[in-house]
């Protein structure tokens, strides 16, 4: 595949992005930063991505400026405004079918809803429930002992919670399954 350069939506003239999802800015006069003038700035630049690291994934992000304010934009996010169109209602970027977040060709990421984006973790292995989330004091056979332990009658959900040093409400969400349900 080539790369092809289109404007960034709302900067055009002064910022490309690429479908390989790099971006960069284009010549143009900027004023000098002493507030003296205004300079040339000549060369295209290649803007350096840095990443944002937000509850469920790390992310690219760039910093572009216009009339002196700087504005953060996800480099996702730039590659679908300038190929696919403006953000939908509702949807969300989402890395498919690869699961580096830091692949933001335009053959690997989409507009989707959060929903979708979760399903994809939950196909890549990269969901963060269960022994993977680093709050968990549990594990998985935990988890298949306290439901066959109360299942046979013989515990309560109290004597369970002092056993596992949790709580008893969180046994309880284990036991009825809205906790720990992808564990059989």
């Amino acid at each position: 595949m080539k790369e092809i350069w289109k404007p960034v939506m709302e900067y055009d003239g002064i910022y490309e992005v690429s479908n390989y999802g790099t971006v960069r800015s284009l010549p143009r006069k900027v004023p000098h930063r002493y507030g003296t003038g205004v300079r040339l700035m000549t060369k295209i630049k290649l803007l350096k991505p840095w990443e944002a690291r937000s509850k469920t994934s790390p992310r690219w992000m760039v910093s572009l400026c216009k009339d002196g304010k700087p504005c953060r934009f996800s480099v996702g996010c730039l590659v679908l405004t300038a190929f696919v169109g403006p953000r939908p209602l509702g949807m969300d970027v989402c890395h498919f079918p690869d699961k580096n977040t830091h692949n933001n060709r335009l053959d690997n990421v989409r507009w989707d809803t959060r929903k979708n984006n979760r399903n994809d973790c939950v196909f890549h292995g990269t969901q963060n429930w269960g022994e993977r989330n680093g709050q968990s004091k549990i594990t998985e056979e935990d988890v298949k002992t306290i439901r066959m332990l109360y299942k046979s009658g013989g515990h309560l959900m109290r004597d369970l919670a002092r056993r596992y040093s949790i709580s008893t409400p969180t046994i309880h969400a284990i036991v009825h399954r809205r906790t720990w349900k992808h564990v059989n």
